[in-house]
């Protein structure tokens, strides 16, 4: 015995084009969901203030050292005693902010740390401001030898001020090395 099933088409029409718009009705949902979400995510991830640049003046030339008969490829070389860093900080926020600290610190390892402090009295949204923090001593002269006696790092740190609209601190750091046997 053989049977034989009757489709309606117009049924099936409908039930297909129901499938479809429940299908694109899902995807636009969760492309909006994933949207929000970014959005907000990205609201509490990116900071009100960033660091563009460190710069030290006189400034740093490129070379590559070798301590101990290890290569250290293409590192930044300060072949002075003392020096300035300047700061470049740029207000990523629709706002403007005022009063917000910002921490310059030099550490050299197994000696005590050097830090200075700042003022970023006030920056419109978009602007860049340069800051000068002056007359750091270097901390230690790797003297051709060890590349630990000369490697510094300078930190660079923006505190959180939500009082002058800034919510979120952040930081960035640089290192360079100090050696005077190198020419």
């Amino acid at each position: 015995m053989r049977r034989v099933y009757v489709v309606d088409r117009r049924k099936l029409g409908i039930v297909g084009l129901v499938l479809v718009l429940a299908l694109a009705s899902w995807a636009t949902w969760q492309v909006s969901m994933h949207t929000v979400n970014k959005a907000a995510f990205s609201q509490n991830d990116i900071p009100e203030i960033s660091i563009n640049s460190i710069a030290l003046s006189p400034k740093t030339v490129t070379r590559d050292l070798t301590y101990e008969g290890i290569p250290f490829l293409a590192q930044q070389l300060f072949q002075g005693k003392d020096f300035t860093a300047t700061v470049s900080l740029q207000n990523n926020s629709d706002k403007t902010v005022q009063n917000i600290p910002v921490e310059v610190t030099l550490y050299l390892e197994g000696q005590n740390p050097v830090k200075r402090t700042g003022m970023l009295r006030e920056i419109t949204p978009g602007s860049v401001v340069n800051l000068n923090f002056g007359r750091f001593s270097v901390l230690g002269d790797a003297n051709g030898n060890n590349a630990n006696a000369g490697l510094h790092q300078l930190q660079v740190r923006i505190l959180a001020n939500p009082q002058g609209g800034v919510n979120l601190g952040n930081e960035r750091s640089m290192l360079f090395f100090v050696d005077s046997k190198v020419k």
